[in-house]
């Protein structure tokens, strides 16, 4: 309705790009994002959203043409950046990451996003105390962040403090009740406590989500 009041509004396909990424809608997120392009072809919000549909189809490549193309807009674009050294993650260029990451705390150093990042790296390289640091001000920032609660999970995990593991993936589950990792990571946890039926029971609600317990 909103969009067509306002046809010639390229902010308004923006916001509504927005709206059905985080809803899952991930083609009428792309559909939305041409139209504000085509009005906007400066619009560099709507190249990151590309570039973050690109990164949920396992498409590094493409994402990194979106992503760059947002920061060629706006350099300073913290969530461009963010998005940007999680592509690098993936591709195993995790000293690039880290410098991405950096520049954008740099320029927005209370975005929660990209300090649980951080935390991510950290973790990945085994520097626990570094990601249990981030993940902290994470959530010290938002403490309904699901991503520093998963990392935290982890964290305790990989050192074998499978307990304090299972009621970080609790409160990540309790608010994203399908969170696929979360649900990943709690079926470990309670293995790890030897506790198999707890752990069967959570298989069995991976598998009615479509949610591989092993992946």
């Amino acid at each position: 309705t909103v969009s067509r009041l306002s046809p010639e509004d390229p902010e308004i396909y923006h916001d509504l790009a927005d709206v059905y990424f985080m809803c899952g809608y991930l083609e009428e997120c792309k559909k939305y994002c041409r139209k504000c392009l085509a009005l906007d072809p400066e619009c560099a919000g709507a190249f990151v959203l590309l570039g973050m549909l690109e990164i949920r189809k396992n498409r590094e490549e493409h994402a990194g043409k979106f992503l760059n193309r947002a920061l060629e807009i706006e350099p300073k674009n913290p969530i461009a950046l963010n998005e940007l050294a999680y592509v690098q993650h993936l591709k195993g260029n995790d000293e690039e990451c880290l410098r991405l990451l950096k520049k954008a705390i740099d320029i927005a150093p209370d975005f929660p996003d990209v300090l649980c990042s951080m935390g991510v790296v950290y973790y990945y390289q085994s520097e626990f105390d570094e990601a249990l640091g981030y993940f902290d001000r994470t959530l010290d920032l938002d403490p309904y962040h699901v991503g520093a609660m998963l990392g935290k999970g982890n964290l305790y995990l990989a050192q074998s403090e499978a307990q304090e593991a299972l009621e970080w993936y609790d409160k990540a589950l309790f608010l994203d009740p399908e969170y696929p990792e979360a649900i990943q990571g709690i079926i470990s946890a309670y293995r790890a406590l030897g506790l198999e039926q707890d752990a069967f029971e959570w298989i069995q609600k991976a598998s009615d989500l479509g949610i591989d317990p092993e992946d």
